[in-house]
């Protein structure tokens, strides 16, 4: 019998890399509001991590969300 995980067991997992890459990513929703970024996206930027998720493209370039 296969083990397969739940949809949310995948999403989680994928935020785990995402979160701990160390490449600078995003993960944006088709409204470009972020759904989670990776902890060397926020030192590149100097960005507050906490400040980050549900924030839009443009909250984050205009320096609001730093």
């Amino acid at each position: 019998m296969a083990v397969t995980a739940s949809t949310s067991e995948q999403f989680d997992f994928a935020l785990a890399l995402i979160k701990s890459s160390g490449t600078p990513l995003l993960v944006l929703d088709k409204d470009l509001v972020i759904l989670a970024g990776s902890s060397s996206f926020c030192s590149a930027f100097q960005i507050d991590p906490t400040a980050v998720k549900g924030n839009s493209m443009s909250v984050l370039g205009s320096g609001a969300a730093a």
